[in-house]
């Protein structure tokens, strides 16, 4: 039943960046914060642009090796008044929680870092709430750390 699940979240999450969504904006704040961490030595491993429907989480499925570091980001529509991220291992035990409202300082944008506690399945989800638009644009970035070996 367990491996019908995942099945059934990847197909969703498959659905969710498979349609792609343009936003200028968005697209230059992620190549930005993305630059960043290129230069410190992180590769990326997927990025994708995101059509996503306010109020309704967008799962993305990915596997990651234990004990690697990986740094991950979230650009939302910055029209967006609440941002919340989600990490989630093969269990659904949550391992990481962010929710950014527009008001904070820091602004929307979800940005961390984990070293993978075991090689396994994880799922992220994301999420944002906007007032004036149904249909949003995000962009996701996974990104590793390169080894020196």
């Amino acid at each position: 039943m367990k491996k019908i699940f995942t099945v059934f979240l990847f197909s969703i999450a498959f659905n969710s960046y498979s349609q792609d969504c343009y936003n200028e904006t968005i697209f230059r704040e992620a190549d930005s914060i993305k630059n960043i961490f290129i230069r410190d030595s992180f590769e990326i491993m997927r990025e994708t642009s995101l059509k996503m429907e306010t109020q309704y989480p967008s799962p993305i499925i990915f596997r990651l090796k234990k004990g690697e570091w990986y740094h991950f980001i979230f650009v939302p529509d910055n029209s967006s008044r609440l941002v919340e991220v989600e990490l989630f291992n093969s269990d659904e035990q949550r391992i990481f929680y962010e929710k950014n409202k527009k008001k904070d300082e820091a602004g929307t944008v979800v940005s961390f870092s984990i070293i993978a506690p075991e090689n396994n399945v994880y799922n992220i989800r994301l999420l944002q709430i906007n007032k004036h638009a149904k249909e949003l644009c995000g962009y996701f970035i996974l990104m590793r750390k390169k080894s020196n070996h």
